[in-house]
């Protein structure tokens, strides 16, 4: 009898160790991933202070800071400037440097913005002087 009780001693030894194995290997092991938290929407009064934001860095000519005003699919219409619409920030911008040639104290004031959702719609009082080249379409 004794070599039962040894034997399942020696079982219950070992079915533990094999179980606290697994609780130390569990331990162990990379924790799932949390999904990251999107982006809390911004107010109204927000992105009407992101607009106003983009005006300035266009009144000082930070060319680089506003190209992020748009998106990449953005569309922009500048009649009797050659094209009939822009396409992304790089063209958009590019056609503001060439006409900031021409009014190098162009300036642009609000007048009015829209919000509705994620939509902007603004309207700008552009200022300035024309001292250079005025470039018109062909």
């Amino acid at each position: 009898m004794n070599k039962r009780t040894d034997k399942a001693k020696a079982a219950c030894v070992i079915g533990f160790a094999l179980a606290l194995g697994g609780l130390v290997s569990a331990c162990g092991s990379p924790q799932p991933k949390e999904s990251p938290v999107p982006p809390k929407p911004l107010t109204a009064e927000e992105r009407v202070r992101w607009y106003q934001t983009c005006w300035t860095d266009f009144n000082e000519k930070k060319w680089d800071d506003f190209k992020t005003c748009y998106a990449p699919i953005a569309t922009s219409q500048q009649p009797g400037q050659g094209k009939p619409y822009l396409t992304g920030p790089d063209e958009i911008v590019a056609a503001w440097q060439d006409f900031e040639k021409s009014f190098p104290d162009i300036r642009g004031e609000g007048q009015l913005i829209l919000i509705n959702g994620n939509h902007i719609a603004g309207i700008s009082l552009l200022k300035g002087t024309n001292t250079g080249l005025i470039f018109l379409p062909e």
